[in-house]
């Protein structure tokens, strides 16, 4: 990992800049993102923002976010389940660099990394079936 770009008293729009490299089409993605986020886990005050914190912690800014939103389909509930994936060890930072830099979701069992994190997080609030 390069380094996070996120600093300390930064505020969600400023979050939101940095990730989006001020791309309108990515800052669309990553607005969708944090609102599914909170969605996903009502419970949970930081869950659209621990998404933002995952695609830091990966190093995906601006037209890799875009990379990354391809492979999943264009499906905001897809890319949020590879990215708790990722955090739950369930697929390696090399497997996502590599199906973003080959435009290969193909490379992705989604079927298979769904039903995983759904088996170790149950109480959240997916919409995807397997």
């Amino acid at each position: 990992m390069e380094g996070s770009y996120f600093m300390d008293c930064m505020c969600v729009l400023d979050i939101l800049e940095v990730m989006s490299g001020e791309d309108t089409n990515v800052l669309d993605i990553c607005i969708q993102l944090w609102q599914y986020g909170d969605e996903l886990d009502p419970d949970n005050f930081y869950s659209g923002f621990s998404l933002m914190l995952i695609l830091d912690s990966l190093c995906i800014y601006d037209e890799r976010i875009l990379g990354l939103w391809d492979v999943c389909g264009r499906d905001i509930e897809k890319m949020a389940i590879i990215l708790l994936a990722y955090q739950l060890g369930l697929i390696s930072q090399q497997k996502l660099t590599s199906a973003i830099d080959h435009n290969d979701g193909r490379s992705i069992d989604f079927d298979a990394i769904i039903k995983a994190v759904k088996a170790r997080l149950p109480y959240l609030n997916f919409k995807l079936e397997v």
